[in-house]
């Protein structure tokens, strides 16, 4: 039987050209410039970006890496900036933003506390009314330090903030792991429905008895920059670490919420203070962490790239570290999570990330005070040879209705299969594929519960695979 398995391995790997992941090269080109420690990049579903100051202003960029004459809103005398990690952390547009006009910001006031705030765009769309101000959520802070600052709309349309600990370090309050507290923690709220804002039903803790209804994860350290897949809606956080680890975590989008991610009984995978959980509790590792050693210190989380002008980078998750300036890209590789370092940049520089309308990815230097392009100068590899990390398909499972995203090099007509794992052939049909980023949905029933594989034939002699089960 044993052989019999190994021959079906390699008849696969040989007729279906199953590849190695294409690995990107990465650089900043140079983008735009003259800004006061920039730590936050976003659009609103235009062309513009938003560059959020660390010490309180908000400034528009177009596409061609202009900067607005003016701010586009003026915080400054509300936020706390310390030079360290508190100020103004974090942007977020309401995913109605077209009609209403709505931003969400997250800053540290006067007295040293957390604040999430809304405010409104004036008639002028690069002007905010900085008189609009309705504050909807309030958190007292115990020390400087630990903030997280990041704050971000759902697929689900509800608003998502990451809660540092609340510092100082070893989190000495245990807020964390305590279910009563809002520190340390994900917290998923509703601002459509109530004012100032209600509690999803949906939430994992409501009506659960000392637990803050507000939590949808908890166990984290300092949860500084995360962000959602714009495909899939997964969840992705750099969650900072203490002395030893970094740690990246993933929720996907059908998770019901709850996670544990297990600060600060673990620092990433590994034993920190064990006594502060429970052995009943359900501790979800990171998929990936790494440790402090060549000069690594302070994860920055990134986003999955979704872009259209980089095809051997889509699909993977671009991050760096904070400390030793490195660039790195993480994605699955035979079903285990490997990161590759893709670019070295200056150390203590690198704070953040930021998408375009399109996905393109941007990246901010908080010391330099610019933003640079995220790109990708690795050979194309796509309609030349066997390359499965140029198809991405989801949901994955799934039961026979899924989506399919890849890279053609050419205008192409291509033909489709559909296999089992022994080879037969169960789907075949032809599809039109245009230059760049195409989008097919696939709808069938005749798949059975099982492994499969999707085979892409180009007619520029393209080979491309993609493996995907049916629940």
């Amino acid at each position: 039987m044993k052989n019999v398995f190994t021959l079906l391995i390699l008849f696969v790997a040989v007729n279906f050209g199953w590849a190695q992941t294409t690995v990107p090269e990465l650089e900043l080109e140079d983008f735009s410039e003259g800004f006061n420690k920039p730590l936050d990049i976003q659009n609103c579903g235009d062309s513009r970006l938003f560059i959020v100051e660390q010490t309180g202003k908000i400034w528009i960029v177009d596409d061609q890496g202009n900067k607005s004459a003016e701010p586009f809103i003026d915080l400054t005398s509300r936020v706390k900036y310390d030079g360290a990690e508190q100020g103004l952390l974090g942007l977020a547009f309401h995913p109605n933003y077209a009609e209403n006009g709505f931003f969400y910001v997250n800053y540290i006031t006067l007295e040293g506390n957390t604040r999430i705030a809304r405010f409104h765009v004036t008639n002028d769309p690069n002007k905010a009314d900085p008189y609009s101000q309705k504050i909807i959520l309030k958190v007292k802070q115990p020390f400087t330090n630990h903030n997280g600052g990041c704050i971000r709309f759902g697929h689900d349309g509800y608003l998502y903030i990451g809660l540092g600990d609340g510092g100082d370090a070893g989190d000495p309050f245990e807020n964390a792991q305590n279910p009563g507290e809002l520190l340390g923690k994900m917290l998923r709220i509703d601002v459509n429905t109530a004012d100032p804002y209600g509690i999803p039903p949906t939430n994992p803790f409501v009506n659960m008895a000392g637990y803050q209804p507000e939590i949808w994860a908890l166990g984290l350290r300092n949860p500084f920059r995360w962000s959602f897949d714009r495909l899939t809606g997964d969840l992705w956080i750099g969650d900072v670490g203490q002395d030893k680890w970094e740690e990246i975590n993933y929720q996907p989008m059908t998770s019901p919420g709850g996670q544990n991610y297990g600060w600060d009984c673990k620092e990433g995978k590994h034993k920190f203070e064990p006594a502060n959980c429970d052995a009943s509790d359900v501790l979800t590792p990171p998929v990936y962490n790494y440790k402090h050693i060549n000069g690594d210190c302070t994860v920055i989380g990134g986003f999955v790239y979704r872009g259209s002008e980089f095809p051997n980078l889509y699909g993977k998750y671009v991050y760096n570290d904070y400390c030793s300036g490195k660039y790195r890209v993480l994605f699955l590789e035979n079903n285990v999570w490997t990161s590759v370092d893709v670019l070295e940049e200056g150390p203590f520089e690198y704070v953040t990330f930021g998408e375009d309308m399109h996905g393109e990815l941007y990246s901010a230097d908080i010391e330099g005070g610019e933003i640079f392009h995220v790109i990708d100068v690795s050979p194309l590899k796509v309609g030349t040879s066997s390359n499965q990390d140029a198809v991405t398909l989801y949901p994955n499972p799934n039961t026979g209705q899924f989506t399919v995203n890849w890279f053609s090099a050419t205008d192409n007509t291509c033909g489709i299969e559909i296999r089992n794992v022994i080879g037969q052939k169960l789907l075949t049909e032809s599809r039109s594929a245009s230059k760049g980023l195409n989008t097919w949905e696939f709808s069938t029933d005749v798949l059975a519960h099982g492994n499969y594989i999707l085979i892409i034939h180009g007619n520029d002699g393209a080979l491309l695979t993609k493996k995907f089960a049916v629940e």
